[in-house]
């Protein structure tokens, strides 16, 4: 055989192979145009068989149901839309209630975020017969004939098909009802134009319009155009598998759902800080850990923890990544421009800031940290006059001296305090020059009112030292901000209503119970008095405010 014939030969095999590729196009083209048929591959894990696929939010919006949307779960919910519990109706419960005070969260992820993305839908596929024990797909024992997912093959082993969803076929979601929620929203609020916003037992509580979005999430009318018709994976499993008794196919389903959900595991508060590309505060964060040299010992930012705020003794750790982006949070977010990084809800994603906002972020937050590394305590720990361990600990007897400084901001919740109440008082340049506040947490750490937080001289004992338990707490942190604001600002830093609230909380926090149990009461300056009404909020060192 020739060369002219090889080729000739090899021109015919692609030839060939090319009819066959357009003559499979031209097939799926037929089957698929029909809505009700969705393309997937077939798999197996343990005992039950899955088809993956992709669809549009525009079908998951038409085709998929919550669970508790379903005809024979609606006679179980109260008037709240809740399902009741009985002893009858908790062997048909497959998942927990979903929580509808999320959905107009996703709404807004879904509408203002580009780098959208949803993982694949769990759904379970049900047929008219599953719940007819009478249907003839039941045998005599009570097991199913046949799988309830209506599956065509469309090669000879069966790993690629159709799932049909023809007339009496349900699908609802086994995991993903949150998701589904956010599309139905987002669907509804396209549709007619606004969107109901409910609280988490589904109760009306107010509703947004499409124009009110699109101003205050900054939406054009390119971005929201063909949103409804974008993509997502989708992964279908039976209700019921050949060979099962109901019960076999409900405790399967339930087994479902509580392994999804207990093998995944969320992420730390250090590991979103380290890997959250939206949240401007810890990009933020993660540029200044590396780049401030306080955070440097022998390599850039091996100084900070980037996994947990946990910071052990003979570590070099001085902060943790999740505190600095807490304490970013705190500064930055006081105040206008970055103010507008904080979501309006708890539950709410952030959007990634655009480049010009995250540079002059991270410019006034060294700046920040500049003036923190100025400060008497931190600078003897960056000439390595002093180690972090000395600042940080309680004071200890070694060598017969007394070793440990007890330092309010060596540990998080001081850095956080410091954080919140310097940003409170400078608000991104429109308050107290940041030189000044600088100026006064340097006398303040001259004068040791940061040492010494487990004894009573401390203005800080009793609000973030628990002195029954002797550690540190969280549970005042926000008096601990006051306090500082206070301190720092001088009488005009507070509200007169806030000055009375701090007060009265200060006095608690500074009542301890005595070794017999008889209540101590101590006031700021370390004495002991007779009774609450005589604590006093902390003095600052004549000249700092």
């Amino acid at each position: 055989m020739t060369t002219t014939d090889v080729t000739s030969a090899l021109e015919k095999i692609r030839d060939a192979q090319a009819l066959q590729r357009r003559i499979v196009q031209d097939l799926l083209d037929d089957q698929l145009h029909d809505e009700t048929r969705v393309l997937v591959t077939a798999g197996r894990m343990g005992v039950t068989t899955s088809y993956v696929g992709t669809v549009s939010f525009r079908w998951i919006d038409r085709n998929v149901k919550i669970f508790t949307q379903l005809d024979l779960i609606r006679n179980r919910l109260d008037d709240r839309g809740q399902f009741v519990l009985d002893n009858e109706s908790i062997d048909e419960l497959q998942q927990r209630a979903p929580d509808w005070s999320r959905q107009a969260v996703l709404v807004h992820y879904l509408l203002r975020n580009r780098a959208r993305k949803f993982p694949a839908m769990l759904l379970v596929v049900s047929e008219a017969w599953v719940n007819d024990p009478a249907a003839p797909e039941w045998n005599a024992e009570g097991r199913a004939t046949k799988a309830s997912v209506p599956f065509a093959r469309l090669d000879g082993q069966g790993r690629v098909g159709l799932v049909e969803l023809r007339r009496g076929v349900t699908v609802y979601v086994v995991d993903g009802q949150h998701r589904l929620m956010g599309i139905q929203g987002l669907l509804e609020l396209l549709r007619t134009g606004h969107l109901d916003l409910r609280a988490a037992n589904r109760k009306p509580t107010g509703v947004e319009s499409l124009e009110q979005l699109k101003v205050s999430l900054g939406l054009t009318d390119a971005d929201i155009a063909s949103v409804e018709d974008e993509t997502m994976g989708v992964e279908f499993i039976p209700a019921v598998m050949q060979g099962e008794t109901r019960e076999d196919a409900r405790r399967r389903v339930r087994s479902t759902f509580v392994h999804v959900n207990k093998t995944a595991r969320p992420l730390t508060h250090g590991e979103l800080a380290a890997l959250d590309e939206e949240d401007g505060f810890a990009i933020v964060a993660r540029t200044i850990a590396r780049q401030h040299p306080l955070f440097k010992k022998e390599e850039s930012g091996d100084r900070v923890s980037l996994k947990t705020t946990a910071l052990p003794d003979r570590s070099k750790w001085l902060t943790a990544l999740a505190t600095l982006t807490d304490m970013a949070r705190g500064y930055l977010g006081a105040a206008a421009p970055f103010r507008a990084w904080v979501p309006r809800r708890k539950d709410e994603l952030a959007t990634r800031p655009d480049e010009t906002e995250l540079e002059d972020a991270t410019r006034r937050f060294r700046e920040f940290w500049d003036g923190v590394a100025s400060l008497p305590s931190f600078a003897s720990i960056q000439k390595g006059e002093a180690t972090i361990d000395e600042w940080r600990q309680f004071p200890t007897r070694a060598k017969g001296k007394s070793v440990g400084h007890g330092h309010l901001l060596m540990r998080p919740v001081g850095q956080s305090i410091l954080a919140d109440a310097v940003g409170k008082l400078h608000r991104n340049g429109q308050g107290v020059p940041l030189a000044d506040l600088v100026s006064r947490l340097r006398r303040l750490d001259e004068a040791h009112l940061f040492d010494r937080v487990d004894a009573p001289t401390s203005p800080w004992y009793g609000v973030v030292y628990d002195p029954v338990g002797q550690r540190i707490v969280l549970s005042g942190r926000d008096a601990g901000v006051l306090i500082l604001t206070h301190l720092l600002g001088g009488e005009s830093a507070l509200t007169p209503a806030e000055r009375a609230r701090l007060l009265e909380q200060y006095r608690k926090l500074r009542t301890v119970p005595g070794e017999n149990g008889a209540a101590l009461y101590w006031n700021a300056s370390g004495d002991r008095v007779a009774s609450p009404d005589a604590i006093e909020l902390p003095r600052a060192p004549e000249g700092t405010a």
